[in-house]
């Protein structure tokens, strides 16, 4: 992702925003490819001032938004009032490029949140780009087209992950080790690992055995990522047999590759021995995909818990506190499997879990329950505390609705309790007196004071004076 050019156009965005009367960093920003602007308009920046003065204040709007509502919504935005999203999805790589565009939004979204100001992203963003040679594989994010695509990898990244087929085209190849480099490395006796430079013709040696054993390894990852076949290409090289695949089907033999491949075909119809085929004319032609019809209508009631998230939020992991799981399965083996140690549980475990005593020290933390709680009190408020707090099994029914919802239903009683406990607790109203109420016993309340207050004619000097001596 951060190696491709979109990322490095949203730097000059980024860079455009912060500063909008930069006219360089402006006219830098309208000619990047993605936009799409015509040489007139791009002429019009340098011969119009009044066209030049209205994108000024196009972006300082955009420098505004960034600093109400974040990156992320400024962005969405932008792409939309210069139409990015539908000149994009026109091309052919349109689909990767937009969702490029909108992951790396993403990350600057979640990034901007530890950082003061759009400097410091936009500081901060170009320190990405310069270490972008380092992206790990995990930051792009992936489409469901790409499942059809070859992917090229090494047997060594390929550990943990599964492929409907592979193709290992160099099965006998290897890398001897050779006096000739400048140092070796091997586990001596005790299983310490030695380096040795300038090594000799034994140390040569014991580096070797230990390079064929990883050889060995690799080949066992390789020959088992595939899902339904493997080509695997066994070709008699130089000292072959000293490779990972020729050691095993020769060993020391000196045999002909091909009389050490016939038995391993005997009596196993899923293995199959024959001579590479001879190269054709023949060019694959991938088929247009097909036109997208109408989105369907859904004629039922939605009665699961939806929400909207974002692309980097979208995690097939439970979501804490609310009972929802992603159950279907993902896109490789790896990410599969790493689920499935995550949800495995021992029966100690569930020992444990089901005895716990739940408190309000346990309740979920986070902003959903948050909010939560937060609606359950002001229900209660609206409802009136005296009036709950001599009703509880009001109270039990909306806890049960609306815990249910959310796969809590074993906190309803923790809840209950918890709850009546806060409106009957006596509450000290001012510091140093004695002189206390509960939320039950208040006659007159707001159930949530505003942040704002209208005022008139108010001495502002006088105000200064109460809030120092009272807060």
């Amino acid at each position: 992702v951060l190696t491709s050019a979109e990322a490095k156009e949203i730097l000059c965005w980024l860079r455009a925003f912060a500063e909008p009367r930069q006219l360089s960093y402006l006219r830098a920003a309208l000619a990047t490819p993605t936009l799409g602007q015509s040489w007139q308009t791009l002429d019009e920046l340098l011969t119009d001032e009044l066209v030049l003065e209205a994108r000024i204040e196009r972006f300082l709007g955009y420098q505004t938004q960034w600093q109400q509502q974040g990156v992320l919504p400024m962005l969405r935005r932008f792409l939309m009032d210069f139409e990015v999203p539908g000149r994009l999805l026109q091309r052919p790589d349109g689909e990767r490029r937009l969702t490029d565009i909108l992951h790396i939004a993403e990350l600057l979204q979640q990034d901007s949140l530890q950082l003061d100001g759009e400097h410091a992203l936009v500081h901060h963003y170009t320190q990405i780009l310069r270490a972008a040679d380092e992206e790990e594989e995990n930051r792009t994010l992936r489409l469901e087209s790409d499942a059809g695509l070859v992917k090229v990898i090494t047997v060594h990244k390929s550990k943990g992950l599964e492929y409907p087929l592979v193709f290992l085209p160099f099965g006998t190849a290897y890398r001897a080790q050779s006096e000739k480099q400048a140092f070796v490395r091997y586990h001596d006796a005790n299983d310490r690992l030695v380096t040795v430079f300038d090594p000799t013709p034994e140390d040569v040696a014991r580096a070797d055995q230990e390079r064929l054993g990883e050889d060995i390894r690799k080949c066992y990852v390789a020959l088992t990522r595939a899902r339904f076949a493997t080509w695997v290409g066994a070709a008699a090289l130089d000292n072959w047999p000293e490779s990972g695949l020729g050691y095993l089907i020769a060993g020391n033999s000196e045999r002909p590759i091909t009389d050490c491949l016939a038995p391993l075909a005997e009596g196993r119809h899923e293995i199959l021995i024959e001579p590479l085929p001879e190269p054709e004319t023949r060019h694959f032609t991938e088929r247009a995909p097909e036109a997208l019809g109408p989105a369907l209508e859904s004629t039922r009631e939605a009665r699961e818990d939806w929400w909207i998230a974002s692309y980097s939020a979208i995690e097939y992991r439970d979501l804490a506190g609310t009972g929802i799981a992603f159950t279907g399965e993902v896109e490789d083996a790896q990410t599969q499997n790493l689920l499935e140690e995550s949800a495995q549980q021992t029966d100690e475990e569930r020992i444990v879990a089901t005895t716990v005593v739940r408190n309000k020290h346990q309740f979920p933390k986070g902003a959903a329950p948050g909010t939560f709680l937060h609606e359950l009190l002001e229900w209660c408020a609206q409802q009136g505390f005296d009036r709950v707090v001599d009703n509880p099994e009001d109270l039990q029914d909306q806890l049960v609705r609306r815990c249910s919802t959310r796969g809590w239903s074993e906190w309803v009683e923790p809840l209950e309790h918890w709850l009546l406990a806060l409106m009957r607790t006596p509450l000290n109203l001012q510091r140093g007196s004695d002189e206390q109420s509960s939320l039950a016993g208040l006659t007159s309340l707001r159930p949530e004071l505003e942040f704002w207050f209208e005022s008139r004619n108010v001495q502002v000097a006088r105000l200064d004076q109460l809030v120092t001596a009272h807060t």
